[in-house]
């Protein structure tokens, strides 16, 4: 009988989650900067940013939080440290066991191999003088900037609540009244969702106090953000090892991938819908029973935040359903939560980074945040796309500069971000449109075979798994070009989907293209191969040359 063993069934993947934090020390109190240990303990609950930064980043390298997003840490933050610095010697551990291997978050949001004492899992940085990052940070420290700085946070916070309250007009009276017809209302509320996302984006960086971040709770509003843990899962993580295993961003998107292609777009609508009528309700009551550092809970006003957002969302689906406007209310839920995926996969290039991005240990943090991140733009106005890009138009200033408060702040820091990117031998390169990108290669098509070598430029490239065939006829076998798009113009303005990120992958001649020149659309017929030819002088690099009306040569970027 003593031999006989009671052999359970395998937990579940939701039990093994909760088993994984329960197991965890509450009262695991250690934080690694700079290679030495701290006991923050006694400083959570005093610290200025709010408690909340300190609840899951315990058992962590927290060294891009205190060079990121303190001005001149040295200074003023060091001195505090010292005070709760431990001693290596007294503690008989290595640091790899004071820190979490899965990084203190749920495993489903890293990839299956993650192993944060591993090398390559987690990228280290230098934070040095002469660094981007430090330049930068003593330009802007200036008393003209620093008032200038405050004045856009207090500009934006101002629009952002004009918008709020234009948003709570669409989805109320006019939805009530039928004021707007609903091929207009649709995109209109996708655009003012999305502009209110951007708001609660920037406002998910600022202090956790609940006051000076009112509007974070406005990330959630385009039906792709979660508040309730973008402050450690976006803010502690993506932004601090961008395009690293360690970024859950990354992995939640590319995640994507594991679906069917041609099962992705409905499975993440209907996923996507679960999670705006439940999944985040669940989600706020696990996540507040994880066990975390002692003083490092929500404040009250944050809880009461996020259930009345989760409470005016609730209202407006019932309103339309009321009144009969299911139609516009799903059509924008639809808009808006693939306006807003498209914008934030094409801010990075997560799936690149699985083989392209440079994590060398050493790296300076400031320039592997401007080489990595994307900015972008739809109408062309800064101050414009910086709503309408959920906050990603700047996006570049915004990952070097992650503490500042708005994007009208660094839209005014920008000049300055680029002056010292160029001075240190950076390029500058174009942002990102929406709806139109040109090659990276201009002029050049590549060679069969080959695949484009690792970049540093924000512009595009081809990319064809089977290589390309300058000058044969018709698509050969294999090839299938899987190029790399952006949302491009085709057809009168209809839009191209991104192939690069999304894998939704199209054989050029079905689709048609622009002609060249003339502006006109021209579309072949289903049944009649293109001809791939090299380009001179062209942007595009690579011809399709139809047997359309005409015989036009039209570049494959259309």
């Amino acid at each position: 009988l003593a031999q006989v063993r009671v052999v359970s069934p395998p937990p579940t993947p939701s039990q093994a989650m909760v088993r994984l934090f329960e197991q965890k020390d509450p009262e695991q109190r250690y934080y690694i900067v700079d290679g030495e240990v701290y006991d923050l303990r006694e400083w959570i609950p005093l610290h200025p940013g709010g408690a909340r930064w300190f609840s899951r980043s315990n058992g962590r390298d927290i060294s891009p939080a205190i060079h990121a997003y303190h001005a001149n840490p040295k200074a003023t933050v060091y001195r505090i440290l010292e005070k709760y610095k431990v001693n290596k010697a007294d503690l008989c551990k290595d640091l790899k066991e004071i820190t979490y291997p899965g990084m203190n978050i749920p495993p489903f949001v890293l990839p299956p191999e993650f192993d944060a004492h591993k090398e390559g899992m987690v990228p280290t940085f230098t934070y040095k003088d002469e660094g981007i990052l430090a330049k930068v940070q003593k330009k802007l420290s200036e008393p003209v900037m620093r008032k200038k700085i405050r004045q856009m946070d207090y500009l934006f916070d101002a629009v952002a609540a004009g918008i709020f309250m234009f948003h709570l007009f669409l989805c109320f009276p006019v939805v009530y009244y039928g004021w707007i017809h609903p091929v207009l209302l649709i995109p209109l509320m996708a655009c003012v969702r999305t502009s209110l996302a951007g708001a609660g984006h920037y406002h998910c960086h600022r202090a956790k106090t609940g006051w000076w971040d009112w509007a974070d709770m406005l990330f959630d509003i385009q039906y792709v953000g979660a508040h309730v843990v973008t402050y450690d899962g976006h803010v502690m993580l993506h932004h601090f090892y961008t395009n690293s295993p360690a970024d859950v961003k990354r992995t939640a998107f590319t995640g994507l991938l594991t679906i069917p292609r041609l099962w992705r777009v409905p499975v993440n609508t209907i996923h996507r819908f679960g999670n705006f009528l439940t999944g985040m309700v669940i989600r706020w009551y696990y996540f507040n029973k994880e066990a975390e550092p002692q003083h490092s809970e929500w404040p009250l006003i944050k809880h009461v935040q996020f259930f009345a957002i989760r409470g005016l969302m609730y209202a407006e689906f019932a309103w339309a359903l009321y009144y009969g406007a299911a139609v516009v209310w799903f059509g924008q839920f639809c808009m808006t939560l693939w306006w807003n995926l498209f914008l934030i996969v094409a801010s990075h290039d997560f799936e690149e980074s699985e083989t392209q991005a440079d994590l060398t240990p050493g790296q300076d943090w400031g320039t592997f945040q401007v080489k990595h991140s994307f900015d972008m733009y739809v109408t062309g106005s800064p101050w414009v796309d910086t709503f309408l890009t959920a906050g990603l138009g700047t996006h570049r200033v915004h990952h070097l500069l992650p503490y500042q408060g708005s994007g009208f702040a660094n839209i005014v820091s920008q000049p300055t971000v680029k002056e010292v990117c160029e001075q240190s031998g950076m390029k500058w390169d174009r942002s990102r449109s929406f709806f139109r990108r040109e090659a990276a290669h201009p002029g050049q098509p590549l060679p069969a075979g080959s695949r484009p070598a690792p970049r540093d430029s924000a512009e595009g490239v081809w990319e064809a798994r089977g290589g390309w065939v300058p000058g044969g006829t018709g698509v050969p076998a294999g090839l299938e070009v899987h190029c790399q798009l952006d949302l491009h113009r085709v057809h009168g303005g209809g839009l191209y989907l991104r192939a690069s990120v999304m894998h939704f992958e199209f054989c050029v001649f079905c689709l048609g293209c622009r002609s060249l020149g003339s502006g006109r659309s021209q579309r072949h017929p289903r049944a009649t191969p293109c001809r791939l030819v090299p380009s001179s002088g062209s942007r595009s690099g690579t011809f399709c040359q139809g047997r359309g009306r005409g015989g036009h040569h039209h570049p494959l970027t259309q």
